[in-house]
């Protein structure tokens, strides 16, 4: 028992060794790696499937090259009945003609042209008056030769009749007999298509069945690794500073690691009420302290905009007083101006400027 869980035991890593080196091996290919999928399995998917199809296709060609050659069988074997009917339809027809003319028929005496011109008994003479018009002499012998005509025609009817329904029956025969047999070639391809096509899902169900199981061990393989590596986790995380909440895992050198850091300490928290209610009390001391500088600021303003208003008003009072002695002082100026310009143009500016005048000017380079 102990060698045989031994064997039991090295089996399994054995193949779980072999999973990983497989899985390795998918993992390390580029085309696998990029592409997600198993492409060798796939393609041997794809090419029995292509197998397949061209099997089934030379399956239908050959079912269809038997139809066609057992329909014109059919055909032919029709046309020789029908063509054998037509002979046999000719030949009674030629039969009646030879063997059955009119002068056979029951009522050719009346209607036999050359009746008239048949001549009369030599033992008769003209007044004898033993033949009379419409009189018939000869109907028992003749009634007898009919009887034994009639009798003789329907023995060959009857004959013919025999020979006609034997060769139907024949031609009967031969047609069922070579309908029979396209029927059991029919059923003998059927039967061949029937168990070929058993075969093929025989061999598909084999191949579904083994990659079933392939998968079915490469799930099972997956799954253990998978327990395997959520066992290590789960020890790895229990025993972890995370859920034993060690205090010393919040600080790394002296820095504190957000992501491990549990909580504050009653000093700590202690200090930070503390700190809180004092930067309570001198928020509140602020907000007095800039309430009352808002309302001293307040009345200034509204002082100097009293004191404003009222500088405005003098401003503008001396503005306008210095407006009417700008006025004042520019009409006298404009007196002055004219009285200047019509000194200057009547008096100073009466000479015309001579060529030396013009001369002076642009004589060197400054």
């Amino acid at each position: 028992m102990i060698l045989g869980g031994t064997d039991k035991e090295a089996a399994r890593i054995e193949r779980r060794r072999k999973a990983e080196e497989e899985r390795k091996a998918r993992i390390y290919d580029p085309k696998y790696r990029t592409k997600a999928v198993d492409t060798d399995a796939i393609s041997e998917q794809i090419r029995l499937k292509n197998e397949a199809k061209e099997a089934e296709r030379q399956r239908d060609l050959a079912f269809d090259r038997e139809r066609e050659r057992n329909d014109q069988l059919l055909e032919t074997l029709v046309q020789q009945r029908e063509q054998e009917k037509r002979q046999v339809n000719k030949m009674y027809a030629s039969q009646n003609f030879q063997n059955s003319p009119k002068s056979t028929r029951r009522e050719w005496d009346l209607n036999d042209p050359a009746q008239i011109y048949a001549p009369e008994p030599e033992e008769l003479g003209v007044s004898g008056l033993r033949i009379f018009e419409g009189e018939d002499t000869l109907v028992k012998d003749r009634k007898e030769r009919q009887t034994e005509q009639m009798r003789d025609w329907i023995q060959q009817q009857a004959r013919e009749k025999l020979e006609r329904t034997k060769r139907e029956k024949e031609v009967e025969n031969m047609y069922e007999q070579r309908l029979k047999e396209i029927n059991e070639r029919l059923l003998s391809v059927e039967e061949a298509r029937h168990r070929h096509k058993q075969a093929e899902m025989r061999a598909e169900k084999e191949y579904n069945k083994a990659q079933a199981e392939l998968k079915k061990e490469r799930e099972t393989n997956q799954k253990i690794d998978e327990t395997m590596h959520g066992l290590h986790e789960m020890h790895q995380t229990a025993s972890g500073d995370f859920l034993t909440e060690n205090p010393n895992q919040a600080y790394n050198q002296g820095k504190l690691v957000t992501y491990a850091y549990k909580g504050m300490s009653p000093d700590q928290l202690r200090q930070i009420h503390n700190d809180q209610k004092r930067q309570m009390e001198m928020n509140k001391a602020k907000r007095d302290q800039e309430r009352t500088h808002k309302q001293q600021w307040d009345t200034l303003a509204m002082t100097q905009d009293r004191m404003l208003e009222q500088r405005v008003q003098e401003l503008e009072a001396i503005r306008r007083e210095e407006l009417m002695k700008t006025v004042e002082e520019n009409k006298r100026l404009a007196a002055l101006q004219k009285e200047r310009n019509r000194s200057l143009n009547q008096i100073y500016n009466t000479n015309q400027p001579q060529e030396g005048y013009f001369n002076q000017f642009n004589t060197s380079a400054r």
